[in-house]
């Protein structure tokens, strides 16, 4: 069958090489424009990206955490205690609360993205896998303290993101008092869970140390608490 499909004519070329490799003048009233357009794009396809981002590495995340608990690839050296499943339903509660976060967050706000919302998930992500290798460990305390350090920054880079649009100030106003309690409790678990960390020799288990596991365990589920009395608070209806 013949091709009508007519080549390109040496200047189109030209012209083509050049718009992809150089630029032609570039005047102020371009240069606005190109940046509304752009950021109008940021904008509008932010939230979709982003949320399947988090979703596949969320995802990645539990299968590690039921792989390592129901079919681990070498025997613990370690049996699994009591504090041991408290510790490992801690990460599945926290592996939940990224993925959950992020909708509310993504749902409510929205901001341009930069190079630290690309980082950021990756950072949850390596920490969630080493909090799995970590059951039973001193070192889980280490790597949950990580994570929590690296929440605050999530939230502090949302927030701060978030505050350059003006469609985002009445959602940033409404919630309050509660990005600061946010914010709180997340710095308080981190200082406890590193404090947990530097004061526990290193040959124990977690059944040597139930007390900061249960703590841990109880401040993220109170800080679960807040934040879904937040979402409440964001979504209710005047007549409920």
């Amino acid at each position: 069958m013949p091709n009508h499909r007519s080549r390109p004519s040496p200047s189109t070329r030209t012209e083509r090489l050049r718009i992809a490799f150089w630029h032609g003048p570039i005047t102020t009233d371009l240069r606005s424009a190109v940046r509304l357009a752009v950021r109008q794009q940021a904008l509008v396809n932010f939230s979709s990206f982003y949320l399947t981002l988090i979703s596949i590495i969320q995802s990645l995340a539990l299968t590690s955490l039921l792989a390592d608990i129901g079919y681990p690839a070498e025997p613990p050296t370690e049996p699994f205690s009591p504090a041991s499943w408290i510790q490992a339903l801690t990460v599945g509660v926290l592996i939940v609360y990224v993925w959950h976060e992020y909708v509310v967050g993504l749902v409510t706000l929205r901001w341009v993205i930069s190079i630290v919302d690309s980082v950021i998930p990756m950072c949850f992500g390596a920490t969630e896998f080493l909090m799995i290798k970590s059951l039973n460990s001193n070192r889980w305390f280490l790597w949950i303290g990580v994570f929590l350090g690296v929440s605050v920054l999530a939230y502090l880079n949302m927030y701060w993101r978030a505050s350059e649009e003006d469609r985002n100030r009445s959602v940033l106003n409404a919630q309050g008092r509660y990005k600061v309690a946010s914010l709180v409790i997340i710095a308080s678990l981190a200082v406890v869970a590193l404090g947990a960390w530097t004061l526990t020799p290193a040959h124990l288990v977690a059944a040597d140390r139930w007390g900061p596991v249960v703590l841990l365990f109880v401040g993220v589920v109170f800080f679960g608490i807040v934040r879904w009395c937040l979402w409440r608070k964001l979504v209710r209806s005047d007549g409920s």
